[in-house]
């Protein structure tokens, strides 16, 4: 039996949910370790998740992570504060020596809220920024990342008897976050691990080449090739190629999907479908996703508009800081809305607006570039207005003029929970004189069929750029993961293959 094997505890046989843990000779890591929402949302539906103090127990005995009884040993990975209210024994050893994050998306990076804060987690300094963004400004309950509070701590009353839970920053640790530094290799023990940045969906995204005893294994993580960043994933695979790979781990998420296009088409089509509008533009992207912003920056600039965006977006560019030629807040083509919020006090004779507010949003409500709702309805013509499909009504107090739009660029619906709210925003849209039978549905002509005007390109291959990806990396042994459709890469790839199912053992 050899010395190094790779479990696969999720994104075998699921589209995301990454967890596959390396094992070689006394040293056991994580390759991600996220959470799969297909699962996920076949028991709880929006706005139902676990209750904290029993979420582990529930999130594992589902499979969502890693089982105790399924699989013996991660008393001593999970958070011992969890363990204890399971009435579970923490185990002082800690079973899982490391963690290595490919990139910041919660399909990969989820459950790092439910391990022990001492167990070192490797990533990179753009994906410890966006989790940190997500902790911060983000409403879920399971997104320690970055820092750790112990749930059920207490502490003493100050002006009278008892306890009280401990909370605020008192009750704030930091994790143990390692930094990787592409592409320059970091040791964990005898294992050499060479991470190199690809093309995503969001910054900081990397592919792992790992030097385990055994041989190498490459893990593409999540990655394409029509973002601004081709050439990184490109240098990744000539690198894997160069070593002759033992094992190649790829992605194959949306490999029969048809996504046609590149960033800069979406410019180009979004841009002629709006040009000649006196209306709103009202725009739906993944909030975290700063190569779309950055699109619709572009847009903006080019039709003549401001890009509006809301405070959660303005505080990642905060943090970026023009970094990879994302605008800044103080650009003169960024504008930051900041909706009425509680008490309904912002721009009001209230003394005390901000208590409406949380802190890391109160530097907003006085930015320089902050628009109201007032400016907004005078000259809807001059804005591009970012919000997702659930932040629609808050248009409701809004005069539409008669050729405002709406245009979705992130995935259109493929789960039963995705459609209702699709038939939901179908309604409000229609209510906002926001969407038009003669409106084109589909901005890159491709002959697919939307119920809205769609421009999306995905954060993933094409089965034409997945074949391509494989064989210039020609892996002795290549191995399908986050996937529903292992089986067609066998019409990709002429080597051996390996497809594995949840709770397999591959022996290097």
């Amino acid at each position: 039996m050899s010395d190094a094997r790779i479990y696969f505890y999720g994104g075998a046989n699921q589209r995301g949910g990454n967890q596959f843990l390396l094992e070689d000779r006394s040293v056991r890591g994580f390759l991600d370790f996220g959470m799969n929402f297909d699962l996920f949302g076949k028991y709880y539906s929006f706005p139902a998740s676990p209750q904290k103090f029993r979420s582990l127990q529930e999130l594992t005995k589902i499979g969502i992570y890693p089982d105790f009884d399924k699989y013996p040993g991660f008393d001593g990975a999970y958070r011992s504060d969890y363990l204890q209210y399971m009435g579970r024994v923490p185990i002082e050893e800690k079973t899982v020596d490391f963690v290595l994050l490919t990139h910041a998306h919660l399909d990969h990076a989820s459950g790092i809220h439910f391990l022990d804060p001492s167990i070192p987690v490797y990533m990179d300094r753009y994906t410890k920024m966006l989790l940190h963004s997500i902790q911060e400004t983000g409403n879920a309950s399971f997104s320690e990342f970055i820092d750790f509070k112990d749930a059920f701590e207490q502490t003493p009353r100050l002006r009278e008897a008892g306890y009280t839970w401990l909370q605020g920053k008192i009750a704030r640790t930091s994790r143990n976050i390692k930094p990787l530094k592409p592409p320059e290799p970091v040791n964990i023990g005898h294992i050499k691990v060479e991470p190199h940045y690809v093309d995503h969906s969001l910054p900081g995204a990397c592919g792992l080449i790992i030097h385990t005893s055994a041989g190498i294994v490459v893990y593409t993580g999540d990655m394409r090739f029509r973002g601004r960043r081709r050439q990184d994933t490109e240098a990744f695979l000539a690198r894997a190629a160069e070593l002759h790979p033992d094992y190649m781990l790829c992605e194959g998420s949306l490999i029969n999907k048809l996504n046609p296009g590149t960033e800069d088409d979406i410019v180009r089509n979004v841009s002629d479908f709006i040009r000649d509008r006196k209306g709103l533009v009202v725009a739906s992207y993944p909030p975290r996703d700063l190569d779309r912003l950055l699109t619709f920056y572009w847009i903006a600039r080019k039709t003549g508009r401001k890009l509006v965006i809301d405070a959660r977006q303005a505080y990642i560019l905060d943090m970026f800081s023009g970094v990879f030629g994302y605008p800044t807040t103080n650009s003169d083509v960024i504008r930051i809305y900041m909706p009425k919020k509680n008490k309904g006090t912002l721009d009001t004779e209230y003394p005390d607006p901000e208590r409406d507010y949380q802190k890391w949003e109160r530097p907003y409500i006085e930015h320089r570039n902050r628009i109201t709702k007032e400016e907004l309805q005078r000259n809807q013509g001059h804005y591009i207005r970012s919000m997702s499909g659930g932040q629609i009504r808050e248009l409701s107090d809004m005069d539409m003029l008669d050729d405002s739009v709406y245009t979705r660029s992130h995935p259109e619906p493929y789960t039963e929970e995705m459609e209702l709210d699709e038939k939901i925003l179908k309604i409000w849209l229609e209510k906002l004189n926001l969407i038009h039978l003669e409106d084109p549905k589909d901005l890159f002509n491709s002959g697919q069929i939307f119920e809205v005007p769609q421009s999306h390109i995905n954060g993933h291959m094409t089965g034409e750029e997945t074949a391509y990806a494989i064989n210039r990396v020609n892996p002795k042994v290549l191995i399908p993961i986050h996937t529903v459709e292992a089986d067609d890469f066998r019409k990709m790839f002429s080597g051996e293959i390996w497809i594995p199912q949840l709770g397999d053992v591959l022996e290097l």
